[in-house]
């Protein structure tokens, strides 16, 4: 559980372009139950939102977990509406995914947890870049999109975070990525 002094530090820490850790509890499903200390990280489940300065209508079909930690962030952040634009669930503690965001665009996010073991904290490296976007040197391979996003954190299996934001040029919006640590066991449900 993460105290109301260490949110607060957080909080600091990703206006200054870092990341915020809310300590909701979260799973793919939320009827799932509550991880113990015996479950192993199982996979994540990702969410990609759309931060805006404007005002707008609630935010839809994300589960309670993700709408508790954009809610613990709206007061930190400069933003006064979130959409969803995708979400995707990794298994494993490895992989890449492919999800949608505005305006047809489209992002390849790669993620890496490493878990000491049951109970352990999870050690989390998220990279979020741009599908659309190569550049291609004279004479050699095509490089890889620069990163819009790059994170690196610790979290507990079954917790749901804000792993980063990043800023879209021109505009007063935001990529938002929640991330939720799922537990084995919730994988394993029927």
């Amino acid at each position: 559980m993460v105290s109301r002094m260490t949110r607060t530090l957080a909080a600091v820490l990703v206006l200054a372009g870092v990341l915020f850790p809310v300590s909701a509890l979260g799973q793919d499903k939320p009827t799932a139950a509550r991880p113990s200390e015996r479950d192993q990280l199982g996979g994540f489940h990702l969410v990609l939102m759309l931060a805006d300065n404007k005002a707008g209508p609630p935010v839809e079909g994300v589960t309670p977990n993700v709408a508790r930690a954009l809610k613990d962030v709206q007061q930190l952040l400069p933003f006064k509406s979130y959409r969803l634009l995708d979400a995707a669930l990794v298994r494993g503690s490895n992989g890449t995914t492919r999800i949608s965001g505005p305006d047809g665009s489209q992002y390849v996010l790669v993620i890496s947890g490493r878990n000491a073991g049951p109970g352990a904290p999870v050690e989390v490296d998220i990279s979020l870049r741009d599908q659309n976007y190569y550049v291609t040197n004279t004479g050699a391979n095509q490089q890889r999109p620069p990163a819009v996003l790059n994170s690196s954190f610790r979290m507990s299996v079954g917790e749901t975070i804000v792993a980063g934001t990043s800023k879209l040029a021109g505009s007063d919006q935001a990529l938002v990525v929640v991330l939720t640590a799922l537990p084995d066991s919730a994988l394993h449900q029927q």
